[in-house]
């Protein structure tokens, strides 16, 4: 009787194994008869982390594009400006520096033809010890190195997790449903449909006040986030892969908030020295190594300053909501960053290079882009002080509908 039960055990697991083998449905179980045509159907939003490391090392790549949701959903890795070059996109859904440096670190230690990584670093990274990786399987993902590297692919192989994601990719293959997520990792479908007025009403402008109550009570750089971003820089200059670090952009309707509010360091200049004083010094240490370059998007620069439209009017042309890009400013963005052409005027001098040299040159220029900001766009700057008004007779638990 016990050898019966061992026997259909291991028949079960011998079946698990073989289904999750041939859909490789998180990208970490490949084999020569793995059916790449379950590669656009592939279900990994529930396993985000895993997957990701499962892209990062599943086949080679020559850039790497790593930070938050706006890394994910904001640069296409597909786009026809990349040529050649083969891009994938490992932005997380609320990935801070802790864990982006370790798939900096990561996918630099397994891509030996690497040649370039684009690490988004979002303003308040460094001043906040917000870390979602616990709750996020970023400690069950191949990126953590707790517990046994055996045990955990061993998992992926027979566990029940890989098995549900192998249906649900099955599923999703016969039914002809696209996730969220592309084969290369970019956050493509299934976004907010809301309009960025709604969201901004419910969502963003009551978090940038909280926000800055917090910043209020304290403000101040953490090492630990400081730390991981020096291990991800020492990464890529250790091993002569070119980094650009990019410090993705707000809407300036988010942004407003911050000075209207009396934030302690309403333009983030705080975060600003510390990114760029690291870098220099980091640079320093590896002289025969591409040096990093820090590209700022973030300000009120007239994309960033894109009218609201009005609900029923449609969508908008760069954003997908105050805190979020669409690919076309993705675009631009990349674009300023290779020298590829752009037509636009507006978009010709989006984003700018800073140094520990002309930082302070550039506060000038965030503080007169802010009141160019409130002159020519007084209709959105009263709606969101009308916002925030409401909001602040309610509770903290109670947003503005």
């Amino acid at each position: 009787m016990a050898l019966g039960l061992l026997g259909t055990v291991l028949v079960i697991l011998g079946l698990f194994t073989l289904v999750n083998t041939w859909i490789n449905p998180l990208w970490v179980t490949p084999s020569p008869w793995t059916d790449e045509s379950f590669a656009e159907h592939r279900q990994i939003y529930r396993n985000l982390r895993t997957a990701k490391a499962g892209l990062a090392r599943s086949q080679p790549w020559d850039v790497a594009l790593v930070g938050s949701s706006r890394v994910a959903i904001g640069l296409d890795p597909d786009i026809p400006q990349w040529g050649d070059l083969r891009v994938v996109n490992l932005g997380i859904s609320a990935g801070s520096i802790t864990e982006n440096a370790v798939i900096a670190e990561y996918v630099v230690e397994r891509q030996p033809e690497l040649k370039r990584v684009i690490l988004g670093l979002d303003l308040t990274d460094l001043t906040s010890e917000d870390d979602k990786a616990l709750n996020a399987g970023f400690f069950d993902s191949p990126f953590s190195d707790r517990g046994s590297p055996f045990e955990r692919e061993l998992r992926y192989m027979v566990g029940f997790s890989s098995a549900e994601a192998s249906y649900k990719t099955l599923k999703a293959r016969e039914e002809g449903v696209v996730p969220p997520y592309t084969a290369k990792g970019h956050w493509a479908h299934h976004r907010s449909a809301d309009p960025v007025r709604t969201i901004l009403k419910r969502d963003s402008i009551p978090f940038a006040i909280r926000y800055v109550r917090l910043r209020k009570a304290e403000l101040k750089v953490s090492e630990r986030k400081v730390e991981a971003l020096r291990r991800g820089l020492r990464a890529c200059l250790g091993a002569g892969v070119e980094m650009v670090i990019i410090i993705p952009p707000n809407h300036a309707a988010y942004l407003v908030n911050m000075p209207l509010q009396g934030d302690p360091d309403p333009f983030f200049m705080v975060e600003r020295r510390k990114i760029v004083e690291v870098v220099a010094e980091e640079n320093a240490k590896f002289p025969n190594s591409p040096p990093v370059v820090v590209w700022d998007f973030n300000d009120f620069h007239p994309l960033n300053a894109e009218r609201i439209p009005k609900l029923g009017e449609g969508p908008m042309k760069y954003w997908v909501d105050g805190t979020h890009a669409l690919e076309t400013l993705g675009t631009v963005m990349l674009s300023r960053i290779h020298g590829w052409p752009l037509e636009d005027p507006d978009e010709k001098t989006y984003g700018c290079i800073i140094t520990p040299e002309d930082i302070d040159e550039r506060e000038t220029e965030i503080r007169d882009s802010y009141d160019r900001y409130l002159r020519e766009n007084p209709g959105d700057v009263d709606w969101v002080q009308s916002i925030a008004r409401q909001y602040q007779n309610t509770s903290d638990e109670e947003a503005p509908r």
